[in-house]
């Protein structure tokens, strides 16, 4: 399988979709880098992965026009977010992937999503407790949730997950850090 077509350069998904943006140039990193044989790109991939993480860092903004989600959403939103974390607890990354949107799914093979995380996100996996924040949405199918995972130090970490209704409920688009604001930041 080829993550990016010989003639045209063009990033292709499993499917053979197109692919744009940023999942595009981490897809051809990750299949670059998992190719058997190649220890310095699994190297690579994790610094690749950590540059990737800190250029998307968000603050934690409530973007306009959005509201605090009715009961139903919340309660959907909730147990996707709940059931990934425990999967990624369990370092079930199989699990884990089940909760992932399509367009992830599409993009990404479980292999490569299980070293995402593993590299990418290790907070996630080795947390010791999780506060999941208000729910919000933006009444077209789309919500967000601030989650904060803990250490067993007490050090804390914060992603804002990112999800899209689909026919068999919520799945997960993205999980962003998001960096700590600075006095004085606005």
């Amino acid at each position: 399988m080829f993550c990016q077509s010989e003639r045209s350069g063009e990033s292709r998904a499993a499917d053979g979709a197109p692919m744009t943006g940023f999942f595009a140039a981490l897809r051809m990193t990750c299949c670059g880098a998992l190719r058997v044989g190649s220890g310095t790109a699994l190297r690579g991939l994790a610094f690749t992965l950590a540059m990737l993480v800190a250029a998307l860092a968000v603050r934690a903004e409530t973007p306009e026009g959005w509201r605090i989600s009715p009961r139903e959403i919340r309660e959907g939103v909730r147990a996707t977010v709940e059931g990934q974390l425990a999967a990624f607890e369990r370092e079930n990354f199989s699990a884990a992937y089940g909760f992932a949107a399509q367009g992830i799914r599409r993009q990404f093979s479980a292999a490569v999503f299980a070293e995402m995380i593993r590299r990418g996100y290790p907070a996630l996996v080795r947390h010791a407790r999780r506060e999941i924040g208000l729910v919000r949405d933006n009444r077209e199918g789309r919500a967000f949730v601030d989650v904060t995972v803990f250490d067993a130090r007490g050090k804390a970490a914060r992603f804002r997950y990112q999800l899209v209704e689909e026919r068999d409920g919520w799945r997960v688009e993205g999980v962003l850090p998001i960096r700590a604001q600075t006095r004085g930041e606005v």
